[in-house]
Formats: structure tokens, sequence, C-alpha cells
């Protein structure tokens, strides 16, 4: 699987999708999960565009277990289930949402790219 910038960057546009991910891409836009309320950042759209074709993600959160200052949490666990499998991404914890949204969003858009591929 290609690593790209995905993963380093706080959004995701609708211009990377098209770049990188062309026929997802074309699938989301042509889908009623596309709002066109921002394109400069369609990961949550996109989630949950992936999660009608069973590609899941989920962030569960992380809590500190050792008795910090904070009953919240102290980060997120992006957690990946294709086809009803669970995909083993890395088991890395991000502190903040969108940054494990987007870590997982890398492995399952690489993944359904190459079955949108294989199936048109």
């Amino acid at each position: 699987m290609q690593k790209n910038a995905l993963s380093k960057a706080h959004s995701l546009s609708l211009e990377y999708l098209r770049r990188h991910f062309p026929f997802t891409a074309n699938r989301f836009v042509s889908s009623p999960y596309w709002q066109r309320t921002n394109e400069n950042d369609i990961a949550a759209e996109l989630v949950t565009f992936l999660d009608m074709a069973d590609f899941v993600i989920v962030n569960v959160m992380v809590f500190d277990r050792e008795g910090a200052d904070t009953d919240g949490p102290i980060g997120y666990d992006p957690v990946v289930k294709i086809k009803g499998q669970s995909v083993d991404i890395g088991g890395q914890w991000f502190p903040d949402f969108d940054e494990a949204r987007l870590h997982a969003l890398d492995y399952v858009l690489d993944i359904f790219e190459e079955e949108q591929k294989v199936t048109t």
C-alpha cells in the first residue's frame, strides 16, 4: 500500500481525492453523501460514503489508565473493518480525532481505489 501525504494533512480536500484516488472521487461526487458544503474538508462525508460500501472507520477514545488530570480521552485509536473483517492499520493512536480519521482514511482509500479499478 502506498503511503501519501494524507496522513500528514489536517484535512482532506476534494482536489486531493481527485488527484490521488480518481475512481473513488468519481463515485463519491455522484453519490448522495457528497454535500458540496466544503470542498477543502470532505473527510466526514467520505467516511460515511465508505461506510455504506462496508469500509468502516471508527475512532475509539483512548483514556489514561494511570490517573491523568483529566477524565476525558487523551487520544483516538482508528479502527477499520472492511467487508466485516478487522484490518490492522498499525496499532497507533493519535492525540487528535481528525488526525486519527485521516490516518485510517489513508489506508482505506488505497484499498477502496484498487477495488474500484477492478470493478470498473
